[in-house]
């Protein structure tokens, strides 16, 4: 499988090809393109939260945890005293990465219902949600936002499919098929909660018809300076 610097690299670079696209199209600002840029690249390591002691899986839960501190900022800032703020941020940092995380280690399996076809719509639509309802990100940037997440963790799949085949050697390794499988046969009742979740998740994300107008409304022949 590939490395965290492959997979980190290969992702920086693949968002950073697409964050400079829809940049050079005046669809984003340069601070968004920017901030898209690292969405893109961060999730390249996403699938790897399922890793019991990979730099990734740490890495992960370091900014989850930093952006779920940033979250009661955001809901609880009026209604907390600055002292009371403090500590809110401060216990929600502490149980995410050093509660949760040994938790999620625990009870998870590498290359597993994570290496799936499965989780991509589920970091995608989790990221749109998020952005749109907790940063209050416009309803296009929220979906921008759901799709770098999609292509970065989609890069990281697709990487661990390559390094499985070994060239010099002329075969395939036994992790081959272990990244971009549909859903993890090993955990039916995971691969069933995780289609649940998406499911759910298709239900409260916002409509996704600002998102269509904005990606149409865009000559991409032309800013591809492709013949029409």
């Amino acid at each position: 499988m590939a490395n965290f610097h492959t997979h980190i690299a290969v992702a920086a670079a693949g968002s950073g090809l697409l964050a400079s696209t829809v940049l050079a199209a005046d669809a984003v600002t340069p601070g968004q393109a920017t901030v898209l840029w690292a969405v893109g690249a961060g999730a390249g390591l996403l699938p790897d939260i399922d890793s019991d002691s990979s730099r990734s899986i740490r890495w992960i839960f370091n900014g989850l945890a930093v952006i779920s501190a940033l979250i009661v900022l955001m809901v609880l800032h009026t209604q907390l005293s600055l002292y009371a703020l403090w500590a809110a941020m401060g216990f929600t940092y502490m149980a995410i990465r050093y509660g949760a995380m040994p938790l999620f280690a625990e009870w998870t399996i590498h290359r597993g219902i994570f290496h799936s076809i499965l989780v991509l719509p589920f970091f995608a639509l989790t990221t749109v949600v998020v952005s749109d309802q907790v940063f209050l990100l416009p309803v296009h940037l929220s979906w921008l936002a759901g799709l770098f997440v999609l292509f970065g963790a989609f890069i990281h799949l697709l990487l661990d499919e390559i390094y499985a085949v070994d060239l010099e050697g002329a075969r395939l390794k036994a992790s081959f098929g272990t990244a971009l499988k549909l859903f993890s046969f090993n955990n039916l009742l995971g691969s069933v909660s995780m289609a649940a979740t998406v499911a759910a998740l298709v239900l409260v994300v916002p409509p996704i018809e600002p998102f269509v107008q904005f990606v149409t409304a865009v000559d991409w022949l032309k800013v591809l300076n492709l013949p029409v």
